[in-house]
């Protein structure tokens, strides 16, 4: 390991697994299951996420919600939205126009928001964990051998009635027409659910963690709101945790045999070539000699948890986990 400039690198060496490559995630963990050879590529590059009409738009919309749930204010969820959107509001982009995704979509998302907010969410209002309100809550777990899974929750719901808290996940699509199909088995909410499982028992209060999971959608192109929830067993919660140990294992494999599958059905994925496409077929030890070492910001994720404190606390709670 070395440090230029105030850069850290940790050097590539076939067969050992680079720091980088244990830290999962629900959209690096989807990536895996496509393609390994791309998954090992993000992470040796240090390749976000790359933004996209789509995810601009998504991102802005999420963050003008969640402001508006924790203040009720328009304004300010116009502005935080408007704070939140990348590059200039007047750009005009043809596939944005297209599916309805310019800035001034967001704001009648925003608008339209005040349907399901006054309906299905009027008795809930947002929780305050660690005296902050839990938008955006960031959380690491642990694990083990210096993996670790990280994630996001858009925001965490206080149920009055039913006594319980509750996971809400935004999302927004171009489809007019939604099957529950969608997003009925991502395994995003699920882990969260676990998330919550720990947060409540560390609240000591009389609250429950609540086995259902909120997505509000947001149409573009009816420019309306639709709400799924999904009831989470206990089957599916311990099913996440088995697939998390899975992935590492996969991971470690992977790295011990100096080979991560390219899977060439994926090579085009979403209307876009793969950003490796072209290169992948070369070493990586040539591509990646000296990768960056990913490092979190200080203060970047809320919560911290061990996999065996979840795990235990799953076995406290129902006195046994899936074999």
């Amino acid at each position: 390991m070395s440090e230029k400039n105030g850069v850290i690198h940790y050097p590539y060496t076939p067969g050992e697994i680079h720091p980088n490559l244990k830290f999962m995630s629900n959209s690096g963990n989807a990536i895996l299951h496509g393609c390994a050879k791309r998954y090992q590529l993000d992470k040796l590059l240090n390749i976000e996420t790359e933004s996209t009409t789509d995810t601009i738009f998504g991102t802005s919309v999420g963050v003008g919600i969640g402001i508006l749930i924790e203040t009720s204010s328009r304004e300010r969820a116009y502005f935080a939205a408007f704070l939140s959107w990348e590059g200039s509001i007047a750009d005009e982009d043809e596939k944005a126009v297209k599916d309805k995704k310019l800035f001034w979509h967001v704001l009648n998302a925003i608008d339209a928001f005040y349907d399901p907010l006054n309906g299905i969410f009027s008795n809930m209002q947002l929780a305050v964990l660690d005296g902050k309100p839990a938008l955006e809550l960031g959380f690491t777990i642990d694990c083990g051998d210096g993996f670790y899974y990280r994630g996001f929750i858009d925001a965490v719901m206080v149920d009055h009635f039913k006594k319980v808290i509750v996971v809400l996940e935004c999302k927004t699509t171009k489809f007019s027409k939604l099957h529950e199909a969608i997003y009925k088995h991502s395994s995003q909410a699920l882990g969260y659910s676990l998330i919550i499982d720990m947060i409540v028992e560390g609240l000591g209060g009389e609250l429950d963690s609540s086995y259902t999971v909120y997505y509000p959608v947001y149409k573009t192109s009816a420019m309306e709101w639709e709400v799924f929830d999904f009831v989470k067993t206990h089957t599916n919660r311990a099913n996440w945790i088995k697939n998390i140990l899975i992935d590492k294992r996969h991971i470690i494999e992977y790295s011990e045999d100096d080979h991560f599958p390219m899977r060439g059905e994926f090579c085009y994925n979403y209307f876009r070539p793969c950003p490796h496409f072209g290169i992948c077929e070369m070493k990586v030890s040539s591509l990646c000699r000296n990768p960056v070492l990913k490092v979190d910001a200080p203060g970047k994720f809320q919560f911290e948890f061990k996999l065996a404190d979840i795990i235990a606390n799953q076995l406290d709670i129902y006195g046994e986990f899936i074999k």
